[in-house]
């Protein structure tokens, strides 16, 4: 599953690349949401890391 959660961070990665190379402007809205998005991430990442101890599995 952290593959998901890894594939998540697309939309990320391309606002970021946007802003950077494109000049793409970059507001508060975005840096909210980009937050919440990597917030996310790690929950969707922490959570399986937890059951994986649970389980044994690695």
């Amino acid at each position: 599953m952290r593959t998901g959660a890894i594939f998540s961070t697309s939309a990320l990665i391309g606002a970021f690349v946007a802003f950077l190379v494109l000049g793409e402007s970059f507001t508060l809205t975005k840096a909210v949401f980009g937050v919440l998005m990597l917030v996310g991430v790690y929950l969707i990442s922490a959570e399986h890391s937890t059951e994986d101890s649970y389980t044994g599995r690695h």
